[in-house]
């Protein structure tokens, strides 16, 4: 991965500083704080060197890259202060003086998805409805919003923390997945999205004497011919929930039934 020096989103924030006062330039105005919000995103990814998926470096969209790498590290999207004391454990821990060691300033993911869509829809013509209701004034106090948010995590985050996460192989593409270390401290299943690319199933995911389980999340159906149980994943029930018929073939041994799902609209 390219060094964290190729992103500056410093850089990005005082080009919109020099553009915003132009009226003519505030679409380029607009385009760097998109800039900006893409070198914070990717600034946080790079920090994790090679023990991101690679899923998360080839989506390109920063929000959707930020919640997927929200989804295994618990730690992506919340701002800490850290700091350290000298003691010898006998002492209240509120009566310590304690020494800053840095800042993590990031996104929260509802603000990063607003952020980021507000800035896009000044990136295009307006349309024949408001073309004639443009209001550079107004439109300028809601970007600077969005600057001194940018502004404030890029000038008070000094350091990255990542929280502690673990691999398991997935049941469906059998590669391993990441997931968050909270996996080892849940008290009942939960479910996880497969990290791979070319995956991302959705798993339920469990805990017990020592290991982790990951299973699929689905429905299993009998074939009438053969009576072979055939798995149909999340996915597939999905698909059939939004009013698209899906025709699937039994998977028992040399059967050549078909098992069609319709979806069906109750009173």
């Amino acid at each position: 991965m390219s060094s964290l020096k190729s992103y500056s989103p410093k850089r990005h924030l005082d080009n919109y500083i020099s553009l915003i006062g132009d009226e003519k330039a505030f679409n380029y105005a607009v385009l760097e704080l998109r800039f900006a919000i893409e070198a914070i995103v990717y600034k946080q990814i790079e920090s994790y060197g090679n023990k991101v998926p690679q899923q998360v470096i080839e989506t390109w969209q920063p929000n959707k890259s930020f919640k997927l790498l929200c989804s295994f590290d618990e730690k992506a999207n919340k701002s800490l202060d850290i700091s350290w004391a000298k003691g010898d454990g006998s002492e209240d821990p509120k009566t310590l003086s304690y020494k800053s060691i840095g800042n993590q300033r990031v996104f929260k993911i509802s603000e990063l998805n607003k952020m980021y869509n507000t800035l896009g829809n000044f990136l295009h013509l307006p349309s024949l409805k408001s073309v004639n209701t443009l209001n550079y004034g107004k439109n300028a106090k809601v970007i600077e919003k969005i600057y001194t948010n940018l502004s404030d995590i890029v000038s008070n985050g000094n350091i990255y923390i990542r929280g502690s996460f673990v691999e398991a192989k997935c049941p469906y593409c059998e590669k391993m997945t990441i997931l968050p270390n909270s996996i080892l401290n849940e008290k009942s299943p939960q479910h996880y999205k497969c990290t791979n690319q070319n995956c991302c199933k959705l798993l339920l995911g469990s805990f017990h004497c020592g290991n982790i389980k990951l299973q699929k999340v689905g429905v299993q159906v009998q074939c009438q011919k053969c009576n072979h149980t055939t798995f149909i994943d999340d996915s597939s029930i999905n698909s059939v929930l939004s009013a698209v018929e899906l025709d699937i073939q039994c998977d028992g041994q040399d059967c050549d039934q078909r098992i069609t799902f319709r979806p069906v609209n109750i009173a």
